[in-house]
Order: structure tokens, then sequence, then C-alpha cells
């Protein structure tokens, strides 16, 4: 933790300093494993780059949800409702390894680090037929740091961004049954400059 704060603040004295600055919006495709459905994923980055050295920083969040999940395996409950929210914090740095000359057309290639926050809620039933009143719900909050190489091909202020989230498995218990949590896989992205 101590790491990422001290990496923050080095980036905001860098932005102050020099360089161009500008913000990115995404959507895209994610595709995480164990047990985690896919589905659409967005994210919003603040970026300083250094135009002269051919490399930027950058701060993201992205955001991601599912209703579909079997993270409680197995289970000795009936689910009824579920929601599994991924929000990752985490900053890139990126060197630029081609460009055209009037640079519409760039690729950069780099990697990203931080910390994905996780919110897991369920309601469940013993047995389907069992009244409302004996529904029960629980939710967990927790936490990881994870790693992200990527690519990015970016022609004027459009850009396509492949990117990998690596990251270990974090466990826990939630209405006496083990769940785990791991979001790692792919992510295949569009986006918008501006």
């Amino acid at each position: 933790m101590k790491t990422t704060l001290f990496a923050f603040c080095f980036f905001l004295f860098l932005s102050y300093s020099y360089g161009q600055s500008y913000f990115e919006a995404k959507i895209g495709f994610y595709n995480p494993t164990n047990y985690i459905s896919k589905g659409a994923i967005g994210g919003l980055s603040w970026i300083k780059e250094d135009l002269k050295n051919s490399y930027y920083f950058s701060i993201n969040s992205d955001f991601y949800f599912t209703q579909k999940t079997t993270i409680v395996n197995p289970a000795t409950i009936y689910i009824s409702q579920q929601l599994l929210v991924f929000l990752p914090l985490y900053l890139d740095i990126a060197y630029k390894l081609i460009s055209n000359e009037h640079e519409f057309l760039k690729l950069y290639l780099g990697c990203g680090a931080g910390i994905y926050i996780y919110y897991y809620r369920i309601q469940s039933i013993p047995i389907p037929i069992i009244t409302l009143l004996a529904k029960k719900s629980d939710f967990k909050l927790g936490n990881s740091i994870f790693i992200s190489p990527f690519m990015k091909l970016s022609y004027h202020k459009i850009f396509i961004e492949p990117r990998l989230f690596i990251d270990n498995k974090t466990e826990g218990e939630i209405l006496g049954n083990k769940y785990s949590v791991n979001p790692s896989g792919y992510s295949v992205s569009i986006g918008y400059q501006y």
C-alpha cells in the first residue's frame, strides 16, 4: 500500500512538471477466469504524456459487474440473487514503440499495477419454495494487488487496447459457504481521447 501511495505522489509531481495531459474513456469486453461471467467493462483514465521521451503515465479506474457467477462453490444454499462488482484502481506506464510523422498513428506497450476492490452481495433461501421470511442476505468487501500488461494502438483520438489482468485468488466465507474471487483474465476495449 505504501508503494502504491508513493507511486501516486510521484506521478502527481511529474504531472505538474511537464508534458501534455488528456483524458480517456473506454468500453470493452472482459473475459475473467474462474467461474466469473464474461461481460462489458468500462473505464476512465487521466494521462500525462512526455512527447519528447515517448512515454506516458496514467491514473486509471475501471468498472465491471455481473449477476451471474459461481464463485460460491459448492454451494449448500439456494442462491436467489447475487451481485459481484469489480473496481480496479491502478497506475500505468507505457512506451511509444511506433508513430508516424504527424503522430496520428501510435503504438504503445506498457504495464500497470494497482489494487482492485470487489463487492459481493448474495441473497439465499435454504429451499426454493420457502417463504420470504426465510431469506438471508450478506455482502463482502475485499481487495488485492494486481499487475496489468497492455498494448494500445491509437489513430488520432480513437484507440484499441488489449489488456491482461494478473492476480491471485482471494478467499472468504459468506452465509456459511466458502467463496473465491480471482479477477485474472483479459479485456479488449475501444476508447476515445479528449
